[in-house]
């Protein structure tokens, strides 16, 4: 997108939402857009988290498995997925979620949400959004205690298969640039880098 078009972008927007938490896009243009939205509606706009955007087409299976199995969320999993989600939220700062129980109901309601168990449920991940031949992979959370056993590179990596063979060409993720160990083990399944980009909060 051409910087040039910001002002054009957010006057369009403008006319459909009232309100956004934040836009995403390459710095240059997620700043562009976030101060014509700031003028236009006279908020304040806040450079936030920078990630790095993920594809896999085929995955690359960790050669040393974690214990357990993948297995979708259901409705007893409602209260644990709604804690999750508020700690993911807390932890990563993201934007617009505003109400985690709602997502997680509407994520186990649509079977987009994922959990990794043994024994008990040991980490999370969705697929909530997609287009005609791609899905975006988040929420990927794995509670303190339950850390450092390879249960949430496990997790994506059954999640991206499960993806692919429902037909789907390729999946996508966020990473924090600030988080050396996501960037690391995403790659170990075969997620490769595409662009990198920055959120552009609005106070």
């Amino acid at each position: 997108m051409p910087v040039e078009a910001a002002s054009l972008v957010a006057t369009d927007v403008a006319g459909v939402y009232g309100s956004l938490p934040a836009v995403l896009g390459p710095a240059d243009v997620a700043r562009a857009v976030g101060d014509a939205w700031a003028a236009l509606k006279g908020v304040r706009a806040v450079d936030g988290m920078r990630q790095r955007v993920h594809s896999l087409d085929r995955v690359r299976f960790p050669v040393r498995g974690a214990a357990g199995r993948m297995r979708l969320a259901g409705e007893g999993d409602l209260a644990l997925a709604g804690s999750w989600i508020r700690s993911f939220v807390r932890t990563t700062g993201l934007a617009g979620v505003r109400d985690p129980e709602t997502r997680a109901r509407q994520l186990v309601a649509a079977r987009f949400l994922a959990l990794w168990e043994n024994r008990v449920p040991v980490s999370m991940a969705a697929f909530p959004a997609r287009t005609r031949n791609t899905v975006r992979v988040g929420y990927v959370y794995t509670p303190d205690e339950h850390r450092r056993r390879g249960y949430a590179t496990a997790l994506v990596a059954q999640v991206s298969r499960h993806i692919l063979d429902s037909g789907f060409r390729r999946c996508i993720l966020y990473t924090d640039l600030a988080n050396p160990t996501s960037n690391r083990i995403y790659h170990a399944i075969g997620y490769r880098p595409v662009q990198d980009v920055m959120d552009v909060n609005f106070a």
